[in-house]
């Protein structure tokens, strides 16, 4: 309900796993990601590098687009 007021598209999650898994599954080719955090953020700069390895990896195994 709070996310549908606002002017550009808005996604709420509960903890970092979820924050990682919404973040790597709307990447493209080309696309960039700035994570910025005042502390540990439950750990969320480490999830993020290992859910873009995993993504890396698949791409990979996937072979040329």
């Amino acid at each position: 309900e709070v996310l549908a007021g606002l002017p550009m598209p808005a996604q709420m999650h509960t903890d970092t796993a979820q924050i990682a898994a919404a973040i790597t599954a709307d990447l493209r080719p080309g696309d960039r990601v700035v994570l910025m955090s005042n502390g540990a953020f439950g750990d969320l700069h480490a999830r993020l590098r290992t859910a873009l390895a995993d993504l890396a990896g698949q791409a990979d195994a996937a072979g040329p687009a």
